[in-house]
């Protein structure tokens, strides 16, 4: 019969090798009791069931929804709505208004790429 959980024996290892034998405690006493000899802040109950909830994987990990860092997006100039409606398109022909607004698009990048060259000397 294979391994269950074939990190568990890699995980013991781990920490044989980390923690010593006095401090691996193994029943939710001793894990308290260890808790409090190592002290710190105390969790709120709202972060720890979030933190809990994190670990038995039913919800995503990173920072809470309210206070992840807001992204405002630029709005799309007309260039990039083109090429948005090309990326739609998947290939279909494209309109010539579309292909235009393609061939200035490139035309810009290779000058601004061309003057931040002359820039760097």
């Amino acid at each position: 019969m294979p391994n269950q959980n074939p990190e568990r024996d890699i995980n013991k290892l781990v920490q044989r090798a980390l923690v010593p034998k006095g401090f691996r405690p193994r029943t939710d006493e001793q894990i308290a009791q260890m808790m409090d000899t190592i002290g710190g802040l105390p969790l709120d109950s709202e972060k720890l069931d979030r933190m809990l909830k994190k670990i038995n994987g039913e919800i995503p990990l990173g920072p809470p929804v309210s206070r992840a860092i807001p992204y405002n997006e630029p709005p799309c100039t007309e260039v990039e709505q083109g090429l948005a409606a090309l990326h739609r398109s998947r290939g279909s022909s494209l309109s010539p208004e579309i292909q235009r607004k393609i061939e200035e698009a490139e035309k810009r990048a290779a000058k601004e790429c061309s003057e931040d060259q002359i820039d760097a000397q």
